[in-house]
Parts: structure tokens; sequence; C-alpha cells
């Protein structure tokens, strides 16, 4: 498994990855942890524990030069990569609903969450599995609302959100082009470009109805986003013209 995504976090934020590095080996090396996916074939997994968090931890901790200096640095890597290999066996396994046809947001619910759609860019699942088009298709059907994307439509500490989160939009615009959806990953891409201020700009939130721009402003990741799929475009394109 590769993620240039990794690759880039290390470079680009290095405190951000060194920390969720050392997480990983906290919850890895830790003996007396509650769950070890590799010496446990039933491990007592939190039913509230988010499969994009068991996710992170897999992809972050086992595609990076950064982590394999440091897993053999302290002589873990085989733990490490048995304790990975087992956690994606467990997300493929019970991560999966049938009722719903898709990956769930925690294992012990039906809940969808726009952020199963990063586990193909994450590198943990391949565009061309039928699983991860069943979970685009599910997670558009449910969560998009007037040509934006809610986070999740389920309560959390502050309520049941009202607004859309605008980064998930990018992210579902992503995940259709890459399942092959191409021309309507394109019109949502245009659809929400108009919903930016006269720079360009955007924040973190976005009004279903007014289209006003809510939160923090201007928000860097929505804007990592923008960009990540413009660049997407980009290529695509140019592969089109030198065919």
């Amino acid at each position: 498994m590769t993620s240039a995504l990794a690759v880039s976090l290390e470079k680009e934020s290095p405190v951000l990855f060194f920390t969720l590095c050392i997480s990983f080996s906290a919850f890895s090396i830790n003996k007396e942890r509650s769950v070890s996916y590799s010496k446990n074939p039933k491990p007592k997994v939190p039913s509230s524990l988010p499969i994009v968090g068991e996710i992170l931890i897999l992809s972050y901790s086992t595609t990076s030069p950064f982590s394999i200096r440091i897993l053999n640095k302290y002589e873990n890597s085989r733990r490490w990569e048995e304790e990975a290999d087992a956690i994606k066996v467990d997300v493929m396994k019970n991560g999966w609903k049938e009722e719903i046809q898709s990956f769930s947001q925690a294992y012990g619910n039906l809940d969808l969450d726009s952020s199963l759609l990063l586990m193909e860019p994450y590198g943990f699942i391949d565009a061309d599995d039928i699983r991860y088009h069943k979970t685009v298709k599910a997670v558009k059907k449910s969560l998009l609302h007037k040509g934006l994307m809610y986070r999740y439509n389920t309560h959390d500490d502050f309520g049941c959100p009202s607004s859309a989160f605008t980064i998930c939009t990018f992210w579902l615009i992503r995940a259709l082009y890459v399942i092959g959806e191409k021309d309507e990953a394109r019109c949502l891409f245009d659809e929400i470009l108009q919903y930016s201020n006269h720079l360009g700009l955007f924040s973190e939130d976005i009004d279903f109805e007014t289209k006003e721009q809510l939160g923090n402003f201007p928000q860097a990741y929505s804007h990592l986003a923008l960009v990540n799929t413009a660049v997407l475009f980009a290529e695509e394109d140019k592969r089109l013209i030198f065919k």
C-alpha cells in the first residue's frame, strides 16, 4: 500500500505527522492496551470507534519514510506490520455493513460519514473496489443536500449539523471522479465554485439554503481540498491531451 498523502503530510506538517506517528506508537506498542488485533482474533473494539480513525492509524504508520525510520529504530517493524494488516482485515470485515451496502461511520452503528470517502485517497482501498463504489454512492445519497455535503447528519456534542462542511463536498467530488462518475464530479465542482466569495475564498461551512459562508474564514483545509481537486482534474486533462 502506498500513500502520497502521508509523505506529503510529513513534509508539509512534520509536527502533526510526528504526533500521529507517536500516537500510533503508543497505541501499538503498549502491552497493556485493551485492543490487540494481531494477537486477538476477536478484539474488544469499542463500538463507537470511528472507521476512519483506524484507517488513519494504518495509513500514517505504514507509508511514510518517517514512520519507517521510527519502526527500524525501535525494532518494532514486524509488530507494527502485523498490527496494520490485522486492522485492515478487521475494518474490511466488521466495518462493512450489508444492511446499508456501505462501510459505516463506526463499528457499532449504521450511520454514514463523509470521512469514509477518504478510504481510497489514504490508500486503504482501491478506487475500483465495488465496496468503495457502493460506499461513495451511499454517502452521496445520505449526505448530499442541495449541492453540498454534510459531514454527517447525526447528533454530536453540538446537536444535529445544520450546515454543509465545505471540505466534504470536495471529498465527494474526488470520490465520484475516481470511481468513473467524472461528468457529475465536474458539475458539482463548478457548482461549489459559485459559492466562494469575490476573491474565490471559502469558509469552513456553507449554509445549505442561502449559500452564506459560515464558521472559520478563510479556512485552510477547504482550500487544500479545492486545490487537490483541481489538480486531479488538470492531470486527467493533461493525459487526454497527450494521449
